[in-house]
């Protein structure tokens, strides 16, 4: 009497992560940042730190956003963002840290009506 091996399931590769949903006014590649996050971004106090990222939502109406550069005691520091690329979404701001220590940084973004609503008559 011979046994036979159990059947195998096939080898399937893994399935992949499945991607963050993303909001309504998103903001992607924010920077500074080093190896992808890997790293902390560092500065000396002082120092003018600029910060990017991209920032877009669907539709017509147009988005602003703000950095915040959240400082080792909890305060923040807030910088209105500018669009450096019209049309790409590309905003900027410059920050500077003030003391030593882990600082963290974010940008918030939201709808602005300064673009709703423009027509052009003839």
């Amino acid at each position: 009497m011979t046994s036979t091996p159990p059947a195998s399931a096939p080898l399937r590769p893994p399935s992949p992560t499945p991607a963050a949903p993303i909001g309504r006014i998103p903001v992607l590649e924010v920077s500074p940042v080093v190896e992808g996050g890997r790293w902390p971004a560092k500065a000396v106090v002082g120092e003018m730190v600029p910060v990017e990222a991209t920032v877009f939502r669907e539709g017509h109406d147009a988005v602003a956003a703000t950095a915040v550069l959240v400082a080792p005691d909890g305060s923040e520091r807030t910088a209105r963002m500018v669009d450096v690329a019209p049309g790409l979404d590309r905003f900027r701001a410059t920050l500077h840290p003030d003391a030593t220590g882990d600082w963290s940084l974010r940008v918030e973004a939201g709808a602005t009506r300064t673009a709703r609503g423009r027509t052009t008559r003839r």
